[in-house]
């Protein structure tokens, strides 16, 4: 279980791009975001178009594809 004052955050199967980091993981929290689109193939922090995951981010495996729906 997760101890009492932890967050929990599950993002799947969304688009992150153009935002610069798009996930920030803050100690205390998990953050369970595989299944993502990070804005280039390479994944997370592969420069670039890619974002950039910081923290306690669980980013593994990601989208080779945008997902989702939005202005892809």
């Amino acid at each position: 279980g997760t101890p009492a004052g932890q967050a929990t955050v599950r993002a799947h199967d969304n688009s992150f791009q153009r935002n610069g980091t798009g996930g920030n993981g803050d100690t205390g929290t998990v953050v369970d975001a595989t299944s993502n689109w990070w804005g280039c193939r390479q994944g997370p922090n592969a420069g670039g178009a890619c974002q950039t995951v910081t923290g306690t981010v669980q980013f593994t495996p990601w989208s080779t594809r945008p997902t989702g729906r939005g202005d892809d």
